[in-house]
């Protein structure tokens, strides 16, 4: 999936002129929410929900860097609900941005996670063709 990238550890991720926020691992969803914050530098009136971490995936004006790398090193404390409502935000993120004209995103995620996060996004793609 255009956007989304697996690796076996941080090291092996690196770009130049990249924004780079990396997201160690996460207890849960508001943990989540409290490292993102302060790995992307949201403002301050960053609200901790769902609606809020679209919000600010939509945006991004604070960061100067054409090229944002978002690099979670384990999601396991999530619930797989949690981590459904996540991706969500995720393709929502790479969709707004899928001309690259602003800012072109990528998401990178440890191995570890990766049969956890294809089960899930391929039952959303269907979900997607069914409608």
């Amino acid at each position: 999936m255009k956007g989304i990238f697996f690796v076996e550890n941080s090291n092996e991720y690196r770009a130049p002129d990249t924004y780079l926020a990396y997201v160690s691992p996460v207890d849960d969803v508001q943990d989540l929410y409290v490292k993102l914050a302060e790995t992307l530098d949201f403002p301050n009136y960053f609200g901790e929900n769902w609606d809020a971490l679209i919000d600010f995936y939509r945006d991004f004006t604070w960061i100067e860097q054409k090229a944002i790398v978002i690099f979670h090193e384990n999601l396991s404390g999530l619930s797989d609900l949690e981590l459904e409502k996540y991706l969500g935000c995720v393709l929502i993120c790479l969709d707004t941005w899928s001309d690259g004209l602003e800012h072109c995103i990528s998401f990178v995620f440890s191995h570890q996670d990766e049969r956890r996060i294809f089960h899930i996004l391929s039952d959303k793609m269907n979900e997607m063709r069914n409608v």
